[in-house]
């Protein structure tokens, strides 16, 4: 799923429904289990690379703060289902463009 944030008076918006275009004034853009058109339209927007799960679980400690062809990427393991009795780790990457 693709969320994507905008700039409004009264502060971050989600635009509605299914997101086909990039609006110029997008600050924020979410991708939470993307569908491939939705990773295939990050990347063409914003020439970038979106990481997989699997390449994000396959990064090192050392190696989770990167830079490539001018976008930032930093890479967090963060633990979920805590409330469980079998904790999961979870990979998460923010990335910064333009």
């Amino acid at each position: 799923m693709l969320n994507v944030y905008v700039s409004r008076p009264q502060g971050l918006q989600r635009l509605p429904g299914k997101v086909t275009a990039i609006p110029d004034d997008a600050l924020w853009l979410d991708l939470i289990n993307p569908e491939p058109d939705e990773e295939d339209l990050i990347e063409n927007v914003l020439g970038v690379d979106v990481p997989t799960r699997e390449e994000m679980k396959e990064i090192e400690a050392s190696n989770r703060l990167y830079e490539d062809e001018g976008a930032l990427y930093m890479t967090i393991t963060i633990v979920t289902k805590l409330d469980t009795d079998l904790p999961v780790n979870s990979q998460i990457t923010f990335m910064l463009v333009g």
